[in-house]
């Protein structure tokens, strides 16, 4: 593509992004689809327990422990 446009990152903005995927590396195929299906595409823990074969509770949970340990890597 000719016509690529990049947008101007900050070096600060960079490292937290990288920090960002560092972090998510460390989480499971099913960490990150749960947190991908919960944030991004705002589903609930009942729809995502149907789609991952598990309850909406594990789901929950889930969601909590990766949520703590995302922060915890990243220091926030």
């Amino acid at each position: 593509v000719d016509s690529l446009v990049v947008p101007a990152v900050s070096p600060a903005e960079y490292e937290h992004c990288r920090r960002v995927a560092v972090a998510l590396n460390e989480c499971s195929d099913k960490e990150q689809t749960i947190l991908d299906l919960r944030l991004l595409q705002k589903i609930s823990y009942e729809e995502i327990g149907v789609m991952i074969d598990c309850t909406p509770v594990a789901a929950r949970k889930t969601f909590q422990r990766v949520r703590s340990k995302l922060m915890g890597i990243l220091g926030e």
